[in-house]
């Protein structure tokens, strides 16, 4: 029986990591997408078709620490099975679980995987809180009103390797995430909490959990853009959606869920939202909740 595989090993490069002092989100994804391959390769299979990745982030990983990461098929609360990554800090001891990501695929049974174990998910790899349902990917003429935070093209060397999955090459999820990454000073500021903001305070951001649910394909040369909303907020979090939209035809590539929070730089510990920043947060969630 195919049981997790190591499909991960090496060190966090200093150039990864980002303002906040520790690696950027678009790094964990390429490793993901790294994992994937390695995956496949090793166990001699081919994934039929991905519709999202469900991504958490459990513990920050500086420059320059060793990590590790396996794979492996697993089955889901909902009778469907998923493909399971693990990423660990190599030096923290056995526990030191930085990372999982979780690719949802729909038209795989039981049935096919008989070569695979298929241990029961951990609560560490489901979200967070919802269930892990793909978003809802509305018509473009809904998001009219929701602010851009990124504009760019897509670049030729932005896609995964073509025996990946059965539909051909797809848009890497390192890359994806990078924009999605470099929307988010935009994002922030949607919030009322800018960059001079947070740097006065000696304060800067963590993702907590992000899910992607894949649309329409785009091809090298598209030229994109990010409309984004608020979603929910609680006492120290906040939780955008991302609509990452092809200029050539109007659909949708992906929509990405992600939570994030204030993080002190100092202690390295969340921030609660200010009480002068919550009727602002919820004029925004209001507003998204009437474009939707």
């Amino acid at each position: 029986m195919i049981g997790p595989i190591e499909t991960i090993r090496d060190t966090v490069n200093s150039w990864e990591c980002d303002e906040n002092d520790h690696i950027n989100v678009k790094s964990y994804a390429a490793r993901f997408d790294v994992a994937v391959r390695s995956f496949l390769v090793q166990a001699g299979w081919q994934v039929p078709h991905r519709i999202g990745r469900l991504i958490r982030y459990h513990a920050e990983l500086d420059g320059g620490e060793p990590v590790h990461g396996t794979s492996g098929m697993i089955a889901l609360p909902d009778g469907t099975v998923g493909l399971e990554h693990r990423l660990y800090a190599s030096q923290r001891g056995e526990s030191a679980l930085t990372a999982t990501a979780l690719d949802i695929l729909p038209d795989v049974s039981r049935d096919d995987l008989s070569a695979f174990d298929l241990p029961d998910a951990q609560a560490d790899t489901l979200p967070k809180t919802g269930p892990l349902t793909p978003a809802k990917l509305p018509d473009a003429d809904a998001l009219n009103d929701l602010a851009v935070t990124y504009r760019g093209v897509i670049q030729p060397d932005a896609f995964g390797p073509a025996l990946e999955s059965v539909n051909g090459p797809a848009l890497a999820d390192g890359y994806l995430v990078g924009m999605i990454s470099d929307a988010a000073t935009h994002a922030w500021a949607l919030a009322g909490v800018d960059d001079p903001w947070l740097r006065e305070r000696n304060w800067g951001r963590a993702a907590v959990q992000l899910q992607l649910t894949y649309g329409t394909r785009p091809n090298a040369g598209d030229v994109v853009s990010i409309r984004t909303g608020l979603r929910a907020r609680s006492d120290k979090t906040i939780s955008y959606r991302h609509h990452i939209m092809n200029g050539m035809t109007d659909e949708l590539i992906a929509v990405a869920d992600i939570t994030s929070l204030m993080l002190n730089l100092e202690t390295r510990r969340a921030m609660r939202w200010p009480d002068d920043k919550l009727a602002h947060l919820d004029a925004h969630i209001a507003r998204f909740e009437a474009a939707y």
